[in-house]
């Protein structure tokens, strides 16, 4: 699979190496994360899964749906999202995303946004028990490419498990196959399958995380690509690898080095982004430069820029050395040694995202480390976070 970048106009031998550095980079970065020879960077369209006599909610279903698609992605696919599945099933017919489980239905949308390959799952009651059925489809011809089955009892959790031994079986047969229980196996060897099973899926997806982060650190050094380039190959990475990665804080402090000309600083120990100026100002590589706007609470919760928002009371509290069980002893910023070595000797005032009242929202005052309710339509200092689990 050929990926195509632009970049920026240069001329000579020269500039068409760092062109080709910048193509391979994202190829390794977008198509070489997955362990599994099948996934090779494959694009695939996961469609909702289909409820048949489960009784499952469709809050359920979407969430089996999110984890499915996290599952592929840990085998190395790159998944369509499904926003964009079901824009594109509005624009061309009309008809509800969740009603969308015929497969010649799922095979048009699937080619509509230039998916490779499209996974149809099915959750279907047998007596008390479910089964777990998927089915790959190959979109070029149109045909069934591989398919896999998992039981459980009927209850989320079970179903969960379900669902990643269908995804292995799916993805890995020729080690289904021989984890597979013989006629002569006794319970222990049935465990000691489904162990030698865990281990390799474990050490697969080790090895694809190890890959995937050895492409985005060299990406993130490489001067010829943008900087908006390398700081979307880490998000991708981070929201890629969001649970139980050993590279998170090396990610975190990368992006954290990349933004440094915006302004963000990382608060220790936490996922939070802090703008290091209050709004209206702009860091100039020593100290806050410009003028402090002071916004009522209305417009402040939505003045802070794309990807920030206005930060919430407790994230405001967890930087002025509060006591941890009451949260109202709290010291002033240029006595909290998160607060003074991020905002320096900040006195100011800030709105906290929280609405108390009709009329009230809480405000923290940087300069006694209180947090108070007070009056929304008084003009107040706004400072801004973003977080990467915000959505």
């Amino acid at each position: 699979m050929i990926i195509v970048l632009k970049t920026r106009h240069l001329e000579g031998d020269k500039a068409m190496k760092k062109g080709l550095i910048i193509v391979l980079a994202w190829m390794v970065f977008f198509s070489g994360m997955g362990p599994s020879l099948a996934a090779n960077g494959q694009i695939v369209a996961v469609f909702n899964v289909e409820d048949k006599g489960a009784k499952l909610t469709l809050a359920t279903l979407d969430r089996l749906g999110d984890y499915l698609a996290t599952l592929l992605t840990a085998h190395g696919y790159q998944v369509i999202p499904r926003s964009s599945l079901k824009a594109r099933l509005a624009e061309q017919r009309k008809e509800s995303y969740q009603r969308c489980y015929d497969q010649t239905c799922q095979i048009e949308i699937g080619r509509e946004v230039a998916a490779q390959k499209m996974l149809s799952t099915r959750v279907i009651k047998l007596g008390s028990k479910c089964k777990v059925t998927m089915t790959f489809f190959d979109l070029k011809k149109a045909t069934s490419e591989a398919g896999a089955t998992a039981s459980s009892d009927c209850s989320p959790d079970a179903i969960v498990e379900s669902f990643e031994k269908a995804v292995n079986s799916l993805i890995h047969p020729e080690i289904a196959k021989t984890v597979a229980s013989g006629p002569g196996d006794s319970d222990y060897d049935k465990l000691a399958r489904r162990v030698e099973l865990a281990e390799r899926t474990e050490h697969e997806q080790t090895s694809s995380l190890r890959k995937a982060w050895t492409a985005v650190k060299k990406f993130s050094s490489l001067k010829s690509a943008k900087r908006e380039e390398r700081i979307a190959a880490i998000k991708k990475f981070l929201a890629d690898f969001h649970d139980d990665n050993p590279y998170l804080a090396k990610a975190q402090l990368l992006l954290i080095k990349l933004r440094a000309n915006t302004g963000d600083v990382l608060q220790p120990g936490t996922k939070l982004i802090w703008r290091r100026c209050p709004l209206g100002e702009n860091w100039n590589g020593k100290t806050c430069a410009g003028r402090k706007k002071m916004l009522p609470w209305e417009l402040a919760k939505s003045a802070c820029p794309d990807g920030y928002r206005l930060p919430k009371r407790d994230e405001f509290l967890s930087l002025l050395d509060c006591d941890r069980k009451s949260l109202k002893s709290c010291h002033a910023c240029e006595d909290s040694s998160y607060c003074q070595s991020m905002f320096f000797r900040d006195r100011g005032k800030y709105w906290a995202a929280e609405k108390v009242s009709q009329n009230k929202a809480w405000l923290v005052g940087f300069d006694s480390g209180l947090s108070v309710v007070f009056d929304q339509n008084v003009p107040i200092y706004v400072r801004c976070v973003m977080s990467d689990t915000d959505k």
